[in-house]
């Protein structure tokens, strides 16, 4: 899978601060009339790491149970 960024997007992440590119970071959008969440880290430039998607309902708490 390739997954391409748009310059704008290289540009905001080249602003954020070490810790804050380590962090994960959560993406909301609509499946079938439903709100998703996909909950992804950025590694290394060109590397993002895919940790879980599921609809939004208890997804942070499903989350809390795999950090565990």
């Amino acid at each position: 899978m390739r997954i391409l960024v748009t310059p704008t997007f290289e540009r905001a992440v080249k602003k954020l601060h070490r810790p804050q590119k380590a962090d994960p970071y959560v993406y909301k959008f609509r499946m079938v009339h439903q709100l998703c969440l996909l909950f992804y880290r950025l590694l290394e430039e060109g590397s993002l790491k895919l940790l879980t998607v599921g609809p939004h309902e208890n997804f942070y708490r499903d989350l809390k149970r795999l950090e565990n």
